[in-house]
């Protein structure tokens, strides 16, 4: 589906999402990787309804892969982010879960740090294909970690994947707000509005002020993952970052807007 978008083939937001759901739907029945708590009782009483954990994962999946590609306007940012979460559950399962295997998180870590030493300077791109490929792979294996293993609470595995699935609701929620179709693109994202922002504060240039805009962001984001993993068994203190977490974000862009939108 990305390969169609960048070869300008399916140009249609709508025809795009549609064919993810087709291709999304198609995995989830023949894996049956479906999210399998929320550990919020009342949810976890419709999951037991199989059609409910189906949608709610559909769901989920495109929001991460949608709000993936939002990211990707930035250098570094997107490929990098993903490269962090990979590295944040290989230390997790070799600390905490001795028996797993991280064969498959070595080979794309590894293929992502090739990758990123061109994409830093703005040689390749992921695309979207690349975006929605990587944050695909990625969030699939997420919910079977997760699955796997029940002391991981669901909102750790948010907490690895909060920023572009909040990109993505924050997004909609904005244009629809002001009767703006969510499917047109604009130029009102975060990364956006901080590209500008470091752009004209610090004078740098816009390809160094590209670059620097996603080191500024991941930077945050790893802060965020680090302080998370030790207490990724504790849904309260992980709730806890999550709000922490959309305060700042709703903050710095309400900020930046106003004084750079």
């Amino acid at each position: 589906v990305g390969l169609l978008s960048d070869l300008e083939i399916v140009k249609s937001p709508t025809k795009r999402i549609i064919f993810q759901t087709l291709v999304i739907l198609t995995y989830l029945i023949i894996s049956n990787n479906l999210i399998q708590s929320t550990r919020i009782q009342f949810i976890d009483n419709l999951f037991e309804v199989y059609y409910v954990r189906l949608f709610f994962t559909i769901f989920c999946i495109l929001v991460l892969i949608n709000g993936s590609n939002f990211i990707d306007g930035v250098n570094t940012l997107a490929a990098t982010y993903f490269m962090m979460v990979l590295g944040i559950i290989m230390y997790l399962k070799y600390n905490y879960y001795l028996e797993s295997e991280i064969f498959y998180e070595k080979i794309i870590f590894l293929s992502l740090f090739v990758f990123l030493i061109f994409n830093f300077f703005g040689k390749v791109y992921l695309g979207d294909n690349g975006a929605y490929l990587l944050s695909f792979i990625v969030g699939v294996n997420l919910i079977e970690l997760q699955s796997s293993y029940i002391t991981i609470s669901p909102y750790f595995i948010i907490c690895l994947l909060w920023y572009p699935a909040y990109e993505n609701l924050f997004s909609i929620i904005r244009k629809k707000i002001q009767n703006f179709s969510p499917s047109k693109p604009d130029i009102k994202h975060f990364h956006q509005l901080l590209f500008i922002f470091l752009k004209k504060k610090m004078k740098l240039d816009s390809k160094f002020a590209n670059t620097f805009t996603g080191i500024v962001i991941n930077s945050f984001n790893l802060v965020v993952f680090l302080i998370a993993v030790p207490y990724h068994y504790n849904t309260k203190i992980l709730l806890l970052i999550l709000i922490i977490n959309v305060l700042i974000y709703n903050s710095l862009y309400f900020f930046l807007k106003k004084n750079y939108g």
